[in-house]
């Protein structure tokens, strides 16, 4: 709309094929109903204070568990947020919460067959992971870290580790390194 600024980067769908994204400018986790497309809000990722500055979570991995609930990467905060199924509501949306620390760069998320969750660190080429019931992320693996030449000819960009899934047996990790 072009009523309000909105920066959405990832969508995760739940078991009833419902969309679901977190806007990056206001914290909001919005659910979109397919078959009736409005965005309703059933969450918020709030701000928080460091060192005296409003920092924002920048949202950009989604991603939901078997259970059901609701995971977010908070590059910002280095850290995976999580939000419960049954706090995913309309009439008081949930606020999420920390579950996973020590994640730079948090950007993509993937759950394996055993419910661990794996992340990617963005530019620092890593992937992080953790268990089922969260706590601090270990690095899992590495990605060589390398860059390419623009078509200027000049300008270098870093490749970094970024979108994350496993394949249907969920036992292979793939990596998009972009």
């Amino acid at each position: 709309s072009a009523e309000q600024t909105a920066i959405v980067e990832s969508v995760a769908a739940d078991h009833r094929d419902r969309l679901y994204v977190c806007d990056r400018v206001s914290g909001n986790v919005w659910r979109i109903d397919p078959k009736n497309p409005k965005l309703v809000v059933v969450g918020r990722v709030q701000e928080r204070e460091t060192g005296g500055k409003k920092v924002r979570a920048n949202v950009s991995g989604i991603a939901f568990n078997a259970a059901g609930d609701l995971y977010l990467t908070a590059g910002g905060f280095e850290e995976v947020l999580r939000i419960r199924s049954p706090n995913l509501d309309v009439d008081e949306p949930g606020i999420a919460q920390t579950f996973a620390t020590q994640v730079e760069g948090a950007n993509g998320i993937a759950f394996d067959k055993s419910n661990n969750l794996y992340v990617t660190g963005g530019r620092n080429g890593r992937i992080y992971r953790t268990g089922p019931e969260g706590g601090k992320a270990e690095v899992f693996a590495q990605i060589q870290l390398h860059s390419r030449k623009l078509p200027d000819g000049k300008t270098e960009q870093a490749i970094t580790a970024n979108g994350i899934v496993f394949d249907n047996a969920g036992t292979t990790l793939y990596v998009a390194d972009t």
